[in-house]
């Protein structure tokens, strides 16, 4: 069953709720030695545990929706989904609520086949990658150079950006050609090091 945001949040929130107004009742020595096992959480304890629950489920709810360049948005989509410690089945099950249009009837018209998270990742990205954006990522490629004041970074993660839009299953290898080949001089010796 898919559910909306608004109805995950007032579980979320129900839940945590819950889990918050669990109180541990302190015992003295004679009880203790009568019970096997008292769990303490201290209010600081629960208190953070209620923040970082709150702050993935503000970070789901910030997901991106699938707009345009599909191999972005599955990273952007996915470390969202790694943040929040989601398996695979329910990354599938929420996946739903970040596609509009053409792309959530192309979904439903496919799900039955789409029985996997990588499945569906692989299956999404052959269906709305544009060949130009490879052509244009390879004509790019050839031609990118870091810049006098670019930092080696922004060059790096730029370049690797490159590479995922022309091909998603690039070796390091071959990333690694790009990346010397507009690196700037002055540092190819430091890294032959």
């Amino acid at each position: 069953m898919v559910q909306t945001r608004a109805q995950q949040k007032a579980i979320f929130t129900e839940e945590t709720q819950r889990l918050g107004d669990i109180q541990i009742e302190q015992t003295n020595n004679n009880q203790a030695q009568n019970a096997s096992l008292i769990c303490y959480r201290p209010s600081q304890v629960i208190m953070a545990s209620k923040i970082v629950q709150t702050l993935l489920a503000k970070k789901l709810e910030e997901a991106p929706k699938f707009e345009e360049n599909v191999l972005k948005w599955l990273k952007s989509i996915g470390n969202a989904f790694k943040l929040a410690t989601l398996d695979d089945s329910t990354k599938l099950a929420l996946i739903a609520k970040y596609l509009d249009g053409e792309a959530s009837e192309w979904y439903l018209s496919n799900m039955d086949d789409l029985d996997t998270w990588s499945k569906f990742c692989i299956e999404i990205a052959k269906t709305y990658s544009s060949p130009a954006a490879k052509q244009l990522a390879a004509q790019q490629l050839q031609s990118r150079r870091q810049g006098l004041q670019e930092s080696v970074m922004h060059y790096y993660n730029d370049i690797l950006q490159l590479c995922e839009t022309m091909d998603s299953q690039m070796t390091d290898q071959s990333k690694l050609i790009y990346l010397l080949q507009g690196l700037k001089l002055s540092l190819h010796k430091e890294v032959a090091r």
